[in-house]
């Protein structure tokens, strides 16, 4: 394998997992933080709710629970709602009919979802005594697809930053090969038997200090050849 090769996937090969580290922890930072501020959101929803409908399960009055629920799923970010007595009989509900008809189980993670719809309950409370309780629901599918995007987005980056990183290394190798090459040959034309020839110097790296050890050495074996010609000479 050539040494330019070599350097481009030596290069790559360090990118890659330095990419991956570096996307992966972006990645789950993006996914924790979304999935808390979403099970938060929730949280919040379903405790509030239960407050706010307190004072209507107590006194069994549907009307004002059902506009409650009608408000609730107003907002556009609830799928369903369903408030209940101590009993387990419902009081109102709104939303999606299959969502509804369903076994309620809640989920106290997102990562616990099998079903795409994070579910939630809270107690209805008045002096300590459970007088209900308010479920509801919220698709984690927007969590997802902003996940699923953000993955596509990184993925993209991760392509271009390998793509620059090869271009970048094959520079790279051509540039270090080409004085390796020029090695290369001057070796041929020691072997051949031109003592003369002399390898340009360029730089002050190892390349060129190896390159000035070759010229030293041609000059030495120059030197022992003309002592061996003046030697017969005699």
């Amino acid at each position: 394998m050539r040494f330019r090769i070599k350097t481009i996937i030596g290069v790559a090969f360090i990118e890659m997992v330095l990419l991956a580290v570096l996307v992966g922890s972006a990645l789950s930072v993006l996914r924790e933080s979304n999935e808390d501020e979403l099970t938060h959101r929730v949280q919040l929803g379903g405790k509030l709710l239960a407050v706010a409908a307190k004072d209507g399960v107590i006194s069994q009055d549907l009307a004002t629970l059902d506009s409650l629920v009608a408000e609730a799923m107003a907002s556009g970010k609830i799928d369903y709602v369903r408030i209940l007595d101590a009993s387990g009989a419902v009081l109102a509900e709104r939303g999606d009919a299959k969502l509804l008809s369903r076994p309620f189980k809640a989920d106290s993670r997102i990562d616990q979802v099998a079903d795409g719809i994070l579910d939630w309950s809270s107690p209805v409370l008045a002096g300590g005594i459970v007088y209900g309780e308010v479920r509801l629901g919220i698709s984690i599918d927007p969590l997802n697809a902003l996940l699923a995007s953000a993955r596509r987005w990184a993925a993209g980056i991760a392509g271009l930053e390998m793509l620059l990183v090869a271009v970048f290394s094959w520079l790279l190798g051509s540039y270090l090969t080409r004085q390796l090459v020029a090695l290369r040959q001057a070796s041929e034309r020691l072997v051949a038997g031109d003592f003369a020839y002399r390898v340009a110097v360029q730089g002050s790296d190892e390349l060129a200090d190896t390159a000035g050890a070759f010229n030293r050495l041609a000059q030495q074996l120059a030197l022992h050849q003309l002592g061996d010609q003046l030697g017969r000479l005699k």
